[in-house]
């Protein structure tokens, strides 16, 4: 197996990416730094400050989660009639606002309901970035370059996350208003960069897609992202507010201590991102996904018996291999069933489709830590069983591959 590795590592790469694919993950790392450690270490604001149930958490995470529903359905129709960079930049900027705007309500120590609110805006623009983020992406880039363009994003968004969480834990353990403060300055940044180095990417116009009216029917699309959605959730179980609670109150692991864990999931997947897309263009994404989905659900079941801090690193490891077999694999096969015109839909529908799976993960988590809190194998046993059965699931894919430039 290591000699397959380094066979496979050592290869020359597939083609050089151009400066728009780099500023996109540059772009992708500043996310990283500032915005996913605020959700994540949110988890323990809700429930240690705001003293809200695990299941009131999880609630919250799942709204959140469905926001993305509706952009699936009607963002993926926008963004193929007009002009994309421009919607990027509206997008960042309401995320800006949303932040800005947690921030002060925090200051002002006002009631956790507006907080959500404001939460739930930051959700509805995050969800038309990502939509946005894959068609961009498949733009400025080829079909022979788009592993390696998701695999850099994913690279240097966990890179961000990594260096984030560290100052994130600090800042959440000495100041709130620090906290809180990060993703706004982040928010300016990607602004100032999608301004300055992202240029115009579709150049369709109206008449060209006038057609494209509904989102796209086809039956073969909707099952891959079915199950491409519930791999995507075999993997972020690891980043639902299960995982805080669980490291906090069972593991009795410190604030910062959870951050470093995190931290580390990062430096794994950014140290492993680019052998895995190796071995993705020599077997193929889907038999890539079908191995990091068996990581999991061994990882998985390993979390009821382990509870020493090292140990637990060591699994959090071997799930974040996993998560470079996963989550890039899954844009790049939906970019590989969809042509220019179409981006839009294709990664819309996949949005959508998302948007109806993936929140359940925060209160699957949560309801099942409210339910069996004192017999937790029972909750991994469940997570176990739940990736064994997707992995089966994905060698039943057929990937459509479309003319695509």
């Amino acid at each position: 197996m290591l000699g397959i590795f380094k066979k496979i590592t050592t290869d020359k790469p597939i083609e050089k990416l151009n400066s728009s694919v780099n500023a996109l993950a540059f772009a992708g790392f500043i996310r990283g730094f500032s915005r996913f450690p605020l959700f994540l270490l949110l988890t323990l604001f809700f429930s240690q400050r705001e003293l809200l149930s695990y299941f009131d958490i999880g609630l919250i995470f799942m709204g959140y989660g469905f926001l993305a529903i509706p952009v699936g359905l009607y963002g993926g129709i926008l963004i193929d009639k007009m002009r994309r960079r421009t919607l990027m930049l509206m997008t960042v900027f309401i995320i800006l606002l949303s932040f800005t705007s947690m921030l002060f309500l925090v200051f002002f120590n006002d009631s956790v309901i507006f907080i959500i609110i404001s939460f739930y805006g930051t959700g509805l623009a995050i969800s038309m970035q990502r939509v946005l983020n894959g068609a961009i992406t498949s733009d400025v880039s080829n079909e022979k370059q788009r592993i390696a363009a998701f695999g850099r994003q994913r690279m240097l968004s966990n890179a961000g996350i990594g260096i984030g969480m560290i100052f994130a834990g600090i800042a959440y353990s000495y100041n709130i208003l620090i906290f809180f403060s990060i993703p706004v300055l982040g928010a300016f940044v990607e602004f100032l960069v999608y301004l300055k180095y992202v240029p115009e990417s579709s150049n369709l116009g109206i008449n060209r897609i006038r057609e494209t009216t509904k989102i796209s029917k086809n039956k073969n699309l909707l099952k891959v992202s079915i199950v491409l959605a519930l791999s995507g959730l075999v993997s972020l179980m690891f980043l639902t507010p299960l995982f805080p609670i669980y490291f906090s109150y069972y593991d009795l692991l410190t604030p910062i201590k959870i951050s470093i864990l995190f931290a580390l999931n990062t430096v794994i997947v950014v140290l492993f991102q680019v052998p895995v897309n190796k071995i993705a263009y020599k077997i193929g994404e889907v038999k890539v996904i079908f191995l990091g989905l068996l990581l999991y659900a061994i990882s998985y079941l390993l979390f009821s018996v382990i509870t020493n801090f090292y140990m637990i690193g060591i699994l959090v490891t071997v799930l974040s291999i996993g998560e470079d077999m996963i989550l890039p694999m899954a844009s790049a096969i939906i970019s590989k069933m969809s042509t220019i015109e179409n981006r839009g839909r294709y990664f819309g529908t996949y949005s959508m489709v998302s948007g109806f799976v993936l929140p359940f993960g925060p209160v699957i988590g949560t309801s099942l830590l409210q339910l069996f809190q004192n017999f937790p194998i029972i909750i991994w046993t469940t997570f176990m069983i739940f990736g064994l059965v997707i992995s089966i699931g994905i060698l039943s894919i057929k990937i459509e591959k479309k003319l695509t430039i």
